[in-house]
């Protein structure tokens, strides 16, 4: 989890780096992260740092960021283990993808567990 969050700190100091293929999926293919769950707020800033500048970047890996945001948005460790920005922009994020893409996104939310279903249902509007 060390080593996704020092890719992820990478990521987030040039969201536009010509490295970008190579440095997102490591970042993203491994949320949520569960080792060092502090590791968590650096990858989630990573990933709103490249949609700020390149959302299309961050496609083939909507349904993992997903499913990663909300396990980790949904635990009773995320008041401790997130910063503000990160909680605040992880929902944002989550609320955008909703309203833009609801038919891929039913389908994604359909796929997570309950318990994730239901604090999405009570914290991300969708729409």
């Amino acid at each position: 989890d060390n080593a996704v969050g020092a890719v992820a700190r990478i990521i987030q100091s040039c969201p536009t780096s010509p490295q970008l293929p190579q440095l997102l999926p490591v970042v993203c293919e491994n949320l949520p992260l569960s080792g060092d769950e502090a590791e968590n707020d650096a990858a989630i800033m990573a990933v709103l740092a490249v949609y700020a500048v390149s959302p299309q970047a961050l496609n083939p890996f909507l349904g993992k960021i997903v499913e990663g945001f909300t396990a980790v948005l949904a635990s009773d460790d995320a008041p401790k283990n997130l910063q503000p920005p990160a909680i605040q922009g992880a929902v944002q994020l989550i609320a955008a993808l909703r309203r833009d893409f609801p038919e891929p996104m039913a389908q994604v939310v359909a796929m997570l567990p309950a318990e994730q279903q239901a604090w999405l249902s009570s914290n991300v509007p969708a729409s």
